[in-house]
């Protein structure tokens, strides 16, 4: 499983994400369209939410681990992609 973060969470630096640029502008069009298709992001035109998925990292998180735990600190908004 993998999660957007508008942030820098638990030492992991989440600014940087490298993808082959073909693969990369395919992915970013899918997460665009994904994003629209959610209540609190469907208002929002694609060039805006381009803008935030660039602003926006990647972090993997493996089986077992976890993004956060109950009680933290919020510092960033997570999007989940399976």
């Amino acid at each position: 499983m993998s999660v957007w973060a508008a942030d820098e969470y638990n030492g992991y630096d989440t600014s940087s994400v490298l993808v082959p640029s073909s693969a990369g502008a395919i992915m970013q069009q899918r997460r665009i369209e994904a994003l629209q298709r959610m209540p609190i992001f469907g208002g929002i035109r694609g060039d805006v939410l381009e803008y935030l998925l660039d602003a926006s990292g990647m972090v993997s998180v493996q089986k077992g681990e976890y993004f956060f735990h109950e009680n933290e600190k919020a510092e960033s908004m997570f999007v989940l992609e399976a």
